[in-house]
């Protein structure tokens, strides 16, 4: 039980870093004097793109966790057999959405297609209905982050 627990309060460790990163690139990305290179280059989209990445893998590491607890049985531990063993014994809140976010993951991962503006907060929001609905997470944690420039006394 404390094993289940402490992989539990990593997830959440986990999923808490990943809104941080949230919050800094949009802090960073939205400063006018940050942006104006990455916005006209398209650079922008790779932070968004790779913190996608990271939570996916928080999402991957809950499907592991909960599979340990017994609540599904699986074959093997990639995400997508994961998703498939889970799919009647959890309560999928957009199994289809999660299905093309592991999709859009494996395309920055391996072809460096990388997401449309907007789609990473989109994709954020789904896995932490999962997280939510499967109780890995009791409230989905907003990360805060703020760019402060000159001095001040």
């Amino acid at each position: 039980m404390r094993h289940a627990q402490e992989r539990r309060a990593a997830l959440q460790e986990s999923w808490k870093t990943v809104r941080i990163v949230e919050a800094m690139i949009r802090a960073n990305t939205g400063a006018i004097i940050f942006s104006l290179i990455p916005n006209a280059t398209g650079f922008a989209r790779v932070p968004e793109s790779l913190l996608l990445v990271f939570a996916v893998s928080v999402l991957e590491e809950a499907l592991k966790c909960l599979c340990t607890e017994g609540a599904f049985a699986a074959r093997r531990w990639e995400l997508g057999f994961l998703m498939k063993a889970s799919k009647d014994a959890l309560p999928w809140q957009n199994y289809e959405w999660i299905e093309q976010v592991r999709l859009r993951r494996n395309r920055v991962a391996h072809q460096r297609v990388f997401l449309e503006a907007g789609q990473c907060d989109l994709d954020l929001s789904a896995i932490a209905k999962e997280l939510l609905a499967w109780k890995v997470l009791a409230t989905d944690f907003k990360g805060e982050y703020k760019i402060f420039m000159g001095g001040g006394a």
